[in-house]
Formats: structure tokens, sequence, C-alpha cells
């Protein structure tokens, strides 16, 4: 019962330096955006869990995990047995217009050794991605310069590399080579699927998933050999992007066909979480008989999901309702730790001054208000408050008194002052690396000091 159980939850590492758009293809491939939504999305804190259910009882455990620096050092010290254990598939995004290449690679290279000591049977893409920022006549050089860098570095692990980009039908054909490579039982699909297209005399018969459209399964019995081969991948991105346009229109997408002059086309619903596309020759029989073949075949699957589920099989997709994956996610949520969690970080420059920059923000503006109603108030309660009245009552008081006032409120003040000047230049696309953004930040500290002590004397 167990082994069965595990056999049906794969887990599934999203890797990658920040920025490097791991998040982005998510949400398209299993979230329905489209590449112009995605700008939108913010960077991932520490991990991400999304538990996407795929093909009946597999589930993909999705754990996309932050590529920030301090998560990636914590991934690799002390979170390295739980991140890279039972893992059955490394998914490791590359930037190709990244400028910190050789640093992105030391630190894929210590995923995969991670990975050989937890996982050794475990799969990995390597994803280079963003390939539409790069010239067209330069692309596959490129790529392949970059592959065979990393098959060198693998530490001896097989691993398949993918150019890839959320503007085009790459992502999808990625995707679809990775979530195969999942199911255990694509030969039995493509063995129905075959004997299906014999019966119908279809020159090709596709399987796609409902919810993402990636390829399942494919059948191809055409006399000549297809001259698209990249045509799966494209009918999943037109396909899917139709859908999205229906659904805007409150409509729903259930089948479609297509006649052309040397073929017809026909997408169904096959089962409650597949559909089905069957291309028939031009010279062919009616669409009704078509249509009634998928029938048929409709029925045939229905029964092989009800045997595969009583033997525990892979075979259906189990769809989630919105509003149970609202709660499904909340509840995950409050399952797991505090992100980030302070306790198993080392302390940091940048988080000393983010949190600084926002109690002083606090702390100024609380002054200013109740100095503000305290004015307001003052004349109906008859307390003076007029400036010779608070220059005489400031001047009564003594000098220990007078620096410990004058103290932390100048502190504050010049703190404040001088991380929005930090704040303004990184607006200006500047200083955002590491080393700027430290470098500015013991600038700040120092230019707090000096106008403290400024302000103190003055």
């Amino acid at each position: 019962m167990e082994d069965a159980k595990s056999r049906r939850k794969k887990k599934v590492l999203l890797m990658g330096k920040s920025g490097s758009g791991k998040s982005s293809m998510r949400s398209i491939v299993f979230s329905n955006y489209v590449a112009k939504d995605t700008r939108r999305l913010g960077a991932t804190i520490d991990v991400e869990h999304n538990h996407v259910r795929f093909l009946g009882g597999l589930t993909l455990n999705l754990w996309d995990c932050g590529g920030q620096n301090a998560f990636i050092d914590n991934y690799l010290s002390s979170q390295r047995d739980h991140i890279f254990k039972h893992v059955e598939v490394l998914i490791y995004v590359f930037d190709i217009e990244s400028r910190e290449f050789d640093r992105d690679l030391l630190i894929y290279i210590s995923c995969v050794e991670a990975l050989r000591d937890n996982s050794p049977g475990a799969h990995i893409f390597c994803l280079i991605h963003k390939m539409d920022l790069v010239q067209p006549e330069y692309r596959d050089a490129a790529f392949q310069e970059h592959a065979v860098i990393l098959r060198r570095k693998s530490l001896g692990m097989e691993i398949t590399c993918f150019a890839t980009s959320i503007w085009d039908e790459t992502l999808y054909k990625a995707w679809a080579t990775i979530v195969y490579t999942l199911i255990p039982n694509g030969p039995i699909l493509e063995r129905h699927l075959t004997a299906f297209a014999e019966i119908a005399e279809a020159e090709e018969v596709i399987l796609f998933e409902r919810t993402t459209f990636l390829v399942i399964a494919h059948v191809t019995r055409g006399p000549v050999q297809n001259p698209f081969p990249d045509r799966f991948e494209k009918i999943s991105n037109i396909v899917k992007q139709f859908k999205q346009s229906c659904s805007k229109m409150a409509s729903n997408f259930t089948a479609f066909e297509l006649r052309a002059h040397k073929f017809s086309a026909f997408i169904d619903i096959l089962t409650p979480n597949t559909y089905i596309l069957v291309v028939m020759p031009a010279n062919a029989a009616e669409s009704t008989t078509t249509l009634m073949n998928i029938a048929t075949c409709r029925k045939h699957f229905e029964k092989l999901e009800v045997i595969d589920r009583a033997v525990g099989s892979l075979l259906t997709t189990e769809s989630v309702p919105a509003s149970s994956a609202s709660s499904i996610l909340a509840s995950q949520r409050l399952a797991r730790p505090v992100s980030p969690h302070l306790t198993i970080y080392q302390p940091q420059l940048t988080w000393y001054l983010s949190m600084t920059n926002r109690i002083t923000g606090v702390a100024i503006s609380g002054i200013f208000y109740l100095f503000t109603i305290g004015y307001v108030l003052a004349s109906p309660f008859g307390v003076n408050m007029s400036a010779a009245s608070v220059s005489r009552k400031w001047g009564e008081l003594s000098a220990p008194v007078k620096l410990a006032i004058k103290a932390p409120l100048a502190t504050m003040f010049s703190f404040h002052c001088w991380n929005g000047v930090r704040h303004l230049v990184w607006d200006s696309a500047r200083e955002l690396s590491v080393r700027g953004v430290y470098r500015t930040g013991y600038g700040v500290l120092g230019l707090t000091v000096a106008s403290t002590v400024g302000l103190l004397l003055a």
C-alpha cells in the first residue's frame, strides 16, 4: 500500500538562479497564464509547494525553489537531505543571458552532487531559458555551447537539455517530455491509441492532458513523414490560447473540427481529464463516422480507468475545483514553516537595514502625527504650544536630557533619509548586484553616523 502511494507521488524540484524564469514557466504550464501576464509575478520566497493532480493517482509534488543566494546556501547545507531526498526529476533553469554563468554552474554542480547523494536515480533536465533574447541565427550555437558544458559538469549523471522560451512552443515541448518520463504507463496508452488509429484509419492520434494540454501519448500512421516535428507543441500552444480566449468570453471549449484540402482534424473530449486529436486523410469518411469512433473509444477508455483505479495504475486525470484548490493551498501554507524562517538563516546586513528602514519610518511618522494632533488639541485645553513657548521649554532642559531626546530622533531621521536615497539609486537600475547592495548599505550606515553627529553638535 505504501509502495503504491509513493509511486503515485512524484517529487519534482524546479531550481535555478533568481530571475531565471522558473515561476513564469510553471504558471504558464500549470496555472493557465499567458506569457505577458507573467510580468506581474513576484520572486519566489524559499520553497513554494504545488501539488498538481495529473493522470489520476499521479500527483506531481512540484517544489519551486527560490533562487536567492541565501536560500540556495540553505538548500545545500542545513536542508540538504530534506530538499534532495526522494526526488524523481530535477529541472534546473539557466538564463541564457546571465552574466554570472560560471557562478550559476558552480551552484548547479553542488545541486547535482546533493542529488546524486540523496536520489541517485533521479532524472535531470536542464532548460536553457529565455532563448527569445538571442538572435535567431545564434540560438542553436549558444544552446549547444551551454549543453556541452552542462553535460561535462554533471558528475557523470545523464541529463537532457532543452532550449526554451515562454513566447513560443519550446516550453511545451520540454515540459511534455518531462511529464512523459513520470508517467509509468505511457506505452500502454500508446498501444490502445494505436489500436484505435488502425480501426478508425486515422493518420495520427494525439492524447492531451485536459488542463495543461501537454501531450501524453501519440501515434502516427501516415504513409509520409510529417515535415513539422514540432507540431504537437504548436498545437498545445494554439489550443491553450484558444481555450483562454473562450474563457474570457464566458464560453467553454469542448470540441473542434477543422477541414482542410489534404486532411481533417477533430479535437474532442476523451475522458473527463483528457482530450484526443484525430487527424484523418482528406478522402476519409464523413465527420459523423469519426465522432462515432471517438465516442466508442471514449467508452473503452472509461472502462480502462475503472480497471486501472482498481489496481492502482495511473491513467486518468483528477480535476480539482477552484474552491477546493484554494482550501488545499491554504492548508498547505498553514502546515509549512514560516518563510523566511529566522532560526535557519545566517543574519545579514540586508535584513537589518530593511527592518530598520521600516521601524524608523513608522517611528518618525508616529512622532509627526502625535505632535500635529497635540498642536491642534493644545489650544482648547489651554496649553501653549507656540514656537516661543516650545523654545523656552527646550532651553530649560539640561544637556543630558536634550542629548537623550535628540540622539534617537537624529539617528532615525538620518538613517531613513539616506536609505531613501539608496532606494532612489536602485530605482535608477544601479547598484542592484549583491556587491552593490552591500556597498550602498555600508554607505548608508556611514552617512547616518556622520549626519547624526552633525545634528547633535548643531
